[in-house]
Parts: structure tokens; sequence; C-alpha cells
């Protein structure tokens, strides 16, 4: 892979793109697209397109990119014209302010949430492939190595789509930190496609005043294929021992995990494992990103406290959202931290129903929500080794695909293996009914596996179709909070989530 520059001139506002003996000049008149996250320069001339992208990052409320390190990507399309035939050159790339070799750690470590952006070719097209994705960065300063896992997503940029089973794809890489130098080079594994296995070479440096970001390029092949993928990110904070939900400052940005039930049910299947709660500790205010059928994003705090709905284990909120039909009625419930005995420090969960109705209120749409949040355990603080036991309790509800049919409560036991990886849980549900039935409905088995990248877990069922998806919490995985859909062709479908605390290490 050819070594590349990239220099910005201040006086003309233009950036030099330098590779080998080439030198690719783009000025103001060349801008196509100028975004907040994305700065989009081309090219014409004649049957050729040269385009540049440099991409800052998305920054909002919800999304964090870093600060001293972004992607770049030069390519050239060139068509044969007597054949009609395009030909495609590129360079993936990162660009930034390095760090100094001397501020590169020597004792400690850091994770690094990781953004890829690349293209490759294909076995299953003729077409160049765009990638996209997202992964993390595991670093042992103290030991110098480094290891990287993610996921990529592959589109034809310039032609028509590609199957399914083509786009999705996986790349590991381990690598180590040169000795007395800000940098880092090893090897990597990606798998792209049905049938797409890739090999080749790692190599990046840290980024900002001490090592704040992560940045570098993984380019290899498969026989006459070619796989280039560059990658930044910015290093997660650490999660202390005092960082509880009582003691939080300013504003935070929870790890969620989150399940819904949708009334009527429909097909859509949102990822269990996102950010969709912001809590202001000033405010004492909390903002949902619902992601159901009937919610849109709202707020609540104390003064859409409803006491005199509070019932065992959960503080009543209701806040009336309006839209261009009518309105939505949120109902939550905040979980007040302890049940049964079991206090929890780190992590909590919220239920929220959803009601839409029309101006003449007819309901619209409902939905029920269970999220689960608090400071996580980011992956360079889960634990590496030995194993730990965990006792919790669970909330959620059956429905019968239109309406709510009971309430769910119990307990649940976990084991996590963390040495190994391997994950073990039981759910205990008991039914009741509207008019305060109980029927107890045995015992539910999981098998599971925690990902040491993103510090979650999920597991499957072992009886039927059932999921179950977490995350560890605490500055040591102290907690859990997961979220479960269970369909039992005897008892119903069941959805919630289930909270605890490690009895055991």
């Amino acid at each position: 892979m050819a070594e590349a520059s990239l220099v910005y001139d201040a006086g003309t506002d233009s950036f030099t793109l330098g590779t080998g003996s080439e030198e690719f000049v783009f000025n103001p008149a060349d801008v196509k697209i100028a975004a907040s996250n994305l700065l989009r320069y081309e090219k014409i001339e004649g049957d050729k397109i040269t385009q540049l992208d440099l991409d800052w990052g998305m920054r909002s409320d919800w999304t964090t990119a870093p600060d001293y390190v972004a992607l770049g990507q030069l390519l050239i399309r060139q068509t044969d014209i007597p054949t009609g035939i395009d030909h495609y050159r590129t360079l993936d790339l990162v660009f930034g302010f390095p760090s100094e070799a001397s501020a590169v750690p020597k004792m400690g470590s850091a994770a690094y949430d990781l953004t890829f952006s690349g293209t490759r070719s294909s076995s299953a097209t003729d077409s160049l492939l765009d990638m996209v994705g997202d992964g993390t960065a595991l670093v042992d300063f103290g030991t110098g190595q480094l290891e990287i896992a993610g996921k990529t997503a592959s589109f034809n940029f310039f032609g028509a789509g590609i199957p399914g089973v083509e786009s999705e794809g996986e790349v590991q890489a381990s690598g180590a930190i040169v000795a007395g130098e800000n940098r880092f080079t090893g090897t990597f594994t990606a798998k792209a496609g049905a049938s797409d296995t890739y090999t080749g070479n790692l190599t990046g440096s840290f980024f900002g005043p001490s090592a704040e970001d992560i940045g570098g390029t993984l380019y290899g092949s498969s026989g006459p294929l070619y796989y280039s993928l560059a990658f930044a990110g910015y290093g997660l904070p650490e999660t202390a021992p005092d960082d509880t939900l009582a003691d939080l400052e300013g504003t935070t940005r929870f790890r969620t995990v989150w399940a819904a039930i949708n009334l009527p049910a429909e097909g859509r299947i949102d990822p269990p494992l996102a950010e969709t709660i912001i809590y202001d500790a000033d405010t004492q205010t909390y903002t949902v990103s619902s992601r159901s059928a009937a919610g849109f994003q709202f707020s609540f705090g104390p003064a859409n406290r409803v006491a005199a709905k509070d019932s065992e284990d959960f503080r009543a909120y209701g806040v009336a959202q309006p839209f261009v039909d009518g309105k939505v009625q949120y109902s939550i419930g905040l979980f007040d931290g302890e049940t049964d005995n079991i206090q929890l420090t780190y992590a909590s969960f919220m239920r929220v129903l959803a009601t839409r109705t029309d101006f003449d209120g007819k309901t619209l749409g409902e939905s029920v929500e269970y999220i689960g949040f608090g400071n996580f355990t980011p992956p360079d603080q889960l634990p590496r080794s030995g194993s730990a036991t965990y006792a919790g309790r669970l909330f959620g509800d059956i429905d019968d695909g239109s309406k709510l049919v009971a309430a769910l409560v119990g307990r649940s036991d976990l084991t996590a293996n963390f040495g190994t990886g391997a994950l073990a849980a039981s759910l205990f549900p008991t039914r009741i009914t509207a008019d305060g039935v109980s029927t107890a409905l045995g015992r539910y088995d999981f098998s599971g596996v925690i990902d040491a990248y993103s510090a979650a877990f999920t597991g499957a069922w072992n009886s039927g179709p059932g999921s179950l998806a977490g995350r560890f919490y605490g500055n040591a995985a102290q907690e859990y909070a997961a979220v479960f859909n269970i369909k039992d062709s005897a008892a119903g479908t069941m959805t919630g989530v289930t909270i605890g605390k490690q009895t055991a290490p």
C-alpha cells in the first residue's frame, strides 16, 4: 500500500494529497458536499472522476467522534470508452494530529470505539465495493499488545445493490506497539460476503496530546482480490468504583439494552444494544430516544412525577407529547434501585408504555419498551479470567400479538466465565393476570457468549425460540442488565428485562 500525505493550506483553503510521485490538489471550487461530518471534493476530467472524502465523524448529543484523527478516502474512476468498463483506483487513509512518542502510555490499558471506512474487490461482483462498519480496539500499554475486532457492511457505491449475504463482514487484527515510537504494526484476517477471506498487514498510531484517539489501516488480499480498510476511534472513559448512578454529575449518555412489544405486532426488529438514554444530573431529567413503533424522542423529570401511580419497585412518571395526527402518552416506570434485597448501584432500567391516539382519542398503536441502562463496564475493564455468578430479578409482559395479557415478575441466575467467554443464564418467570392470579411458569435456561470487545453478552433459549442480550455494569462487571424475548407455545410470548448483581467472584 502506498504511503500518503495530506496537507492543508489555510491561505487557499485547499488540500493536497500526495501518494508516491503523484499529487492531487483539491480547491474550494471542487467541493461537492460540505456537511458537518463530511467534506467531499470531486474533479471531473473527461472520462475520469477523482473524488476525495474527508470524514470528520458524527457529533451530536447521541454520537461521539474522535477529536484528533479522521478518515479519508481517495477514489479515481476512469471509464474505458470503447468497452464501457470502469477502472478504479482507491486509497483509504487516516489523518490528524499524531501523539508524541513520549505521550504514548507505558502502563495501563484502554478501549477505543472504532469507525471503519474502506473498499474491497469481491469474487461475487466485478464492481468496486465500499465498506463501512464499527468495532473496538483493546490496548494493553504495559505489554504493548493491541487487538482489534469489528463488523463491516459492503455496498456498491456506483452500481446496483448486492445481496445481503455478500454485504456482511467481520475483521480481527492483532499487533504490537513499536518500542519508543508512536507506531504499531501487526496482521489481520477479514471475512466478507459468502466466501471471501482476506489477510494482510495492520499499521497505525495514536493521536492527540495524550493518545486520546487511535487510527490506522488494514491492507491485504485474497488471491487476486484486495482489501483496504481505514479506522479511526476515540478512547472510552474509564468507569471508576465510585461512578455509581447516585453520584452522576453533568450529562451522561448511557449504554443501553432494549426490547419492545409493539401492538399490533410488526416485523421490525432493532438491535438490542444501543445508546438511547441521556441523563442530566443537574435537572434530574432523562431524555429517551424511543425505538418502538408508537414512540418518539421524549424527556421526563421531577415535573413529570405521578406519585399516586407509584408501585412496588417503580417510581411513576407521565408525559404527553403532541404529534401531527394526535398525541402520544408515555407512562414511565423507573426502577427504584432495590427489589427483594437486591440493591443495584451501577445499573437500572425503565418500563415505558407509549399509547398513540388521534385527535378523537382513538388508539392508533401501543408499545411497551424495557430499557436497561447504567455506567457500563468498558471492554478493557472486563475481567479476562475467572468466573462469576449473579443473582437477579426479572420484569416483563406477555402479549398475544394484539394486546398485553399478563405481567411477569420473577428471578434470574447468571454465570459468566470470563476466561472462556461462555455464559449461562436461567430465568424463573411468574405470570400475574389483571385479577392478581399468579402462576409460576417454570425454568428457562439460556446458553450464550461474552463479547470481550463490547463487554456485552448474548444467549439463546435452549428449548425453543428465545433470545437474551445484555451488558455488564460497574468498574469490574459487578452488575448486569439484559433484555429477553421468549416464544413459548404454552406460556405465550414473553418480553422483558432482568437485572442483577454479582454474588461470588
